[in-house]
């Protein structure tokens, strides 16, 4: 067993009363240092330990509210459209998927696990423009997580209209955590129309969407 002991030079033969309390205060302490290894196997039974002291759940079925995103959300859309992200609102770089991030109470440092998934729609016809001849490729829906403003996980994500999963894990300290879940959108082609001309109106074009976000992030303390 790991332990230290503490000793001091006595004059003559005399016992010193404080080098006594040294000694045995030491071994006491030799407790501190033990790791899990050493410790009995029901150590952390449930009698011994309260909720959250080894870990701890947050999740939800959908986030934000109704599982779509909506912080880019456009109106003047087509009647069959999603009102979803458009050239004309749409920010060009990292947006969250909604008005606020997931915040974690209680973190006791350790491993944070996340994972999130969502279904995601990009519309294609901007990978490829009126006049370019370059071949044909999809647009992605990028994804990333970021925690207290640190990115732990990214991915291409998915294109046209499919299921995307980003799953990722961080060493983290002791805390609060805000969670921020990203997108990003590939670029359109530089010639392609920002609308589309009905009989009735000038609609913007759907871009892109996220919608049935969740996800399930698991801290497991040290």
């Amino acid at each position: 067993m790991k332990k230290w002991t503490q000793h001091q030079a006595s004059t003559g033969l005399a016992v010193d009363p404080p080098l006594v309390n040294d000694e045995l205060s030491a071994q006491q302490s030799s407790a501190t240092t033990i790791d899990r290894a050493q410790l009995p196997a029901d150590w952390a039974n449930q009698t011994r330990l309260k909720d959250g002291a080894l870990h701890r759940v947050w999740a939800a079925a959908a986030f934000p509210v109704g599982g779509e995103q909506t912080t880019e959300v456009d109106a003047i859309v087509p009647p069959m459209g999603w009102m979803s992200a458009t050239l004309q609102i749409q920010s060009g770089g990292w947006t969250s998927i909604g008005p606020a991030p997931i915040t974690l109470t209680g973190f006791r440092g350790g491993n944070l696990f996340l994972e999130w998934s969502c279904n995601v729609w990009v519309n294609n016809i901007f990978v490829h423009g009126i006049n370019d001849g370059r071949p044909y490729s999809p647009n992605y829906m990028r994804l990333r997580a970021v925690v207290n403003g640190t990115v732990i996980g990214e991915r291409r994500g998915g294109g046209f209209h499919q299921t995307s999963r980003l799953i990722a894990n961080a060493q983290l300290p002791a805390g609060d955590l805000s969670v921020d879940l990203q997108y990003k959108l590939t670029s359109p082609s530089e010639d392609w129309a920002t609308n589309l001309d009905f009989s009735v109106g000038n609609y913007h074009a759907p871009y892109g969407h996220l919608y049935a976000n969740r996800y399930l992030i698991i801290g497991r303390f040290r």
